[in-house]
Formats: structure tokens, sequence, C-alpha cells
């Protein structure tokens, strides 16, 4: 007897698992290089950094998050949802005297950073 029926139905399962191993191993090589992104145009955004603040606060102000028309559209609630986690992270960590949502016509004062971001 040559092979089970239950045995050839597994050989397309193994054959499909070694083509994903060798798939996903194939970009692993000891000698590639990294490819770095090109640096920003004139008009280009740059990425995000975190760069060092230049001074100490003492409170931070979360203004509403934007985004984009496509983010609102397929997700309504992004921007509040994320500027909500941006606040209570910022509460949970403690590194400011007081973490706030931005309120229209309230003044705030020296030593106070105000966060704004958009998605």
């Amino acid at each position: 007897m040559v092979g089970s029926p239950s045995q050839s139905k597994m050989i397309p399962v193994v054959l499909f698992s070694v083509f994903i191993l060798l798939t996903a191993c194939a970009g692993w090589g000891g000698s590639q290089k990294v490819k770095t992104q090109p640096q920003a145009q004139a008009g280009n955004q740059p990425e995000a950094v975190d760069p060092p603040l230049e001074q100490n606060y003492a409170n931070t102000i979360v203004y509403e998050f934007e985004a984009t028309p496509d983010i609102k559209k397929d997700y309504p609630d992004a921007a509040r949802e994320c500027q909500v986690n941006v606040i209570t992270d910022l509460q949970i960590k403690k590194v400011f005297s007081s973490v706030a949502p931005y309120k229209a016509g309230a003044a705030y004062g020296a030593g106070t950073l105000l966060v704004k971001a958009k998605i």
C-alpha cells in the first residue's frame, strides 16, 4: 500500500507549511543591508520623533486630536480615543503635576505644555 487516504491529504498541508517557512526566512540573510528611508523632501512632513524638551513643564494640556477624512470616515471615534489614551497614560506616569484636556477659553500660563496631534 503506497499511502492511506489520510496521508495523501497531509501532503498539501506539509508542502504549504514548507513554502511558508521558506518564504518567511527568505529575507533573513546576514549579508543583506538594511534600506533606509530617504530624507524628507521640501514640503513633506518629517517623521515624528521624540526630541528632548527644551524646558521642564509642570502642566500638560492635550488638545482634541485631528484626523484625516479617511480616518474620520473609517474610525469616527479614533481621534477622541487617542486623546483619552494619551491623557490617561500621562496621568498614570505622573511625569507632570497635571494633565487635562484642552478647554476653549481657558488661560494656560507659563510652564504648561500644549499637545496637538493629527492622525
